[in-house]
C-alpha cells in the first residue's frame, strides 16, 4: 500500500478496494468452512481422549477430569481376603465379608444345610448308611450344590444388569453433551461472524462508499451496520437460551440412591440394593475424584450408599446446582435438580456420579467371587461317594 494520501487519513481507492475484497473473502471462507479455525483444537482434544481410552481411563472431554480409573478397581475390591475366608470356611467359619454377601444372596441357610449334610455323611461309619438313605443324602447334597450355584448366578446377573443400566445412562449423558457441544459450535460460529462485522467490515464498506460520490446518506449506512450486528447477536442469544433449557431427566439410578424414600428400591434388584445399604468394611474404597482428593475414606461402619452421598457432597457435585426444595425429596436430591433443564456442568457431575456408582456395584462381583471360591473349597469336605 504505497499510494497513501498525506492530506487524507484513508488509503487510496484501489488499496481500499483490495482490502475490502480480502476481508469479504475471509468472511465467506469462514462461512463455507466453519470448522477451519477449530480443527486444530478438536484434533488435539480427540488425540488426548484417544490416549486416555488406550490407557483404560475415562476422561471428561471438557475439563479433563478423571472419572474412574478402572485399573484401580481390582486393587480396591479386597482380593487379599480370599485365602483368609477360605481357611475360615474350612474350619467351619465365615469371615464377616463373606457372611454379609451370603446373607444378601440368601445362601447362608443353603451353606449351613450343606455343611450339616457333609458332617452327617462323614460321621456315619462306612456300611451303616446304605441303600435308600445314603442315596437320598447324596441326591440332597447334589441338589444343594446346584441350588447354591443358581442363587449365586442369579445375583451375578442382577449385578451385571445394574452395571448395564449405568452404562446406558452414561451413554445418554454423552449424547446430551455432544448436542450441547454442537450448539456451542454454532454459537461460536455466529460470534465469529459478529466479530468480523463489528470489527469494522461494515464501517469500512460504508466509509468507502461515503468517500466516493453516491446518493446513500451516512445515517442509512449506520442503520444497516447496526441491523446486521443486532440480527446476528439475536441469533446467538437464542442459541444460548436453547442450551440452558436442554431437556434431560435425572437418571433413575441416581435419584434412587440420593432419595431418602425407601419405596424407590424397586429401581434396583433387591440384592444390589441390600448390598448398597449394608455396612461397609475396612479397606473398601469409593473410587471417585472426591475421595482421591481426600485420601480415600476406607474406614468401615458406614453404609456404601452413605459413603457415596458423602463423597458427592464433599466434592460439591450435589450442591453445585442449587434448586428449590421439592416436597418429598431429600434435600441433596433437590440440589442436584429434579427439573429437566440441565447444563454441561450438571451433565459432567452426573456422569461422574454414575461412574462412582458403577465402581461400587462392581465390587459386589468381587465379593460374589470370594463366596464362590469358598464354596468350591468346601468340596474337600465331601464324603467319599
Amino acid at each position: 500500500m504505497s499510494s497513501v494520501r498525506k492530506d487524507f487519513p484513508y488509503y487510496s481507492f484501489s488499496d481500499r478496494s483490495q482490502l475490502i475484497i480480502a476481508l469479504i473473502s475471509l468472511i465467506f471462507s469462514h462461512c463455507l468452512c466453519p470448522d477451519l479455525f477449530a480443527s486444530a483444537a478438536l484434533a488435539a482434544q480427540a488425540e488426548k481422549y484417544a490416549e486416555a481410552v488406550d490407557q483404560n481411563l475415562l476422561v471428561m472431554p471438557a475439563s479433563g477430569r478423571r472419572l474412574t480409573d478402572r485399573r484401580q478397581v481390582a486393587n480396591a475390591t479386597g482380593f487379599d481376603d480370599r485365602d483368609e475366608g477360605r481357611a475360615a470356611l474350612e474350619k467351619g467359619e465365615m469371615s464377616a465379608r463373606v457372611k454379609q454377601i451370603a446373607d444378601i444372596t440368601e445362601t447362608t441357610t443353603i451353606v449351613a444345610e450343606l455343611r450339616k449334610l457333609q458332617n452327617q455323611l462323614r460321621g456315619v461309619p462306612t456300611g451303616q448308611l446304605t441303600g435308600a438313605d445314603r442315596s437320598a443324602s447324596i441326591v440332597r447334597l447334589i441338589y444343594l450344590r446346584g441350588k447354591l450355584v443358581q442363587y449365586l448366578q442369579t445375583v451375578s446377573f442382577e449385578v451385571n444388569a445394574v452395571k448395564a443400566e449405568v452404562e446406558l445412562a452414561i451413554a445418554k449423558i454423552d449424547d446430551a453433551r455432544a448436542q450441547i457441544v454442537e450448539r456451542r459450535a454454532r454459537v461460536l460460529k455466529r460470534n465469529s461472524i459478529i466479530n468480523f462485522v463489528s470489527g469494522g467490515v461494515t464501517k469500512m464498506v460504508g466509509y468507502s462508499l461515503a468517500i466516493a460520490s453516491n446518493d446513500l446518506p451516512t445515517n442509512l449506512l449506520e442503520i444497516l451496520d447496526g441491523g446486521i450486528q443486532s440480527s446476528l447477536s439475536g441469533m446467538a442469544v437464542k442459541e444460548q437460551e436453547e442450551e440452558k433449557h436442554f431437556d434431560q431427566a435425572v437418571p433413575t439410578l441416581l435419584s434412587t440412591i440420593i432419595d431418602n424414600n425407601n419405596d424407590t428400591t424397586r429401581n434396583y434388584p433387591s440384592s444390589v440394593w441390600q448390598y448398597l445399604t449394608s455396612q461397609s468394611f475396612n479397606g473398601e474404597e469409593i473410587i471417585s475424584e472426591s475421595t482421591q482428593n481426600l485420601g480415600g475414606d476406607t474406614t468401615g461402619g458406614e453404609t456404601r450408599r452413605g459413603k457415596l452421598i458423602a463423597a458427592w457432597s464433599t466434592s460439591g457435585m450435589l450442591g453445585r446446582h442449587r434448586a428449590p426444595l421439592i416436597k418429598g425429596v431429600h434435600p441433596p436430591m433437590a440440589r442436584v435438580g429434579q427439573g429437566k433443564s440441565v447444563t454441561a456442568q450438571l451433565l459432567e457431575d452426573r456422569a461422574a456420579m454414575l461412574s462412582d456408582l458403577k465402581s461400587v456395584v462392581a465390587q459386589m462381583n468381587s465379593n460374589l467371587m470370594q463366596l464362590s471360591q469358598l464354596v468350591k473349597a468346601s468340596y474337600l469336605q465331601d464324603p467319599p461317594l
